[in-house]
């Protein structure tokens, strides 16, 4: 299962941002995350927590809790296989 603080943590090494301001409903563009800069955090998140996030559905990530939503969702589907 994917954690909050695990996300918190890789974004923010990478934006240099401190975690407790990072919350599930803020939009990453908030946090200076544009659209290549979350390839990078999310090819980290891939690999703390062992998921391919697929490129389709990388448009549609807008938030830290939709990161959350979508990792979480690949594990449990991966599970099932």
């Amino acid at each position: 299962m994917a954690s909050l603080e695990v996300i918190r943590d890789v974004i923010s090494k990478e934006m240099n941002i401190a975690p407790e301001l990072i919350e599930p409903g803020t939009h990453l563009i908030d946090l200076g995350i544009d659209s290549l800069m979350a390839l990078t955090v999310l090819f980290q998140l891939e690999d703390r927590f062992n998921v391919e996030i697929p490129p389709d559905i990388v448009d549609t990530i807008i938030t830290v809790d939709d990161i959350l939503t979508k990792i979480n969702e690949l594990q449990n589907s991966s599970e099932h296989v």
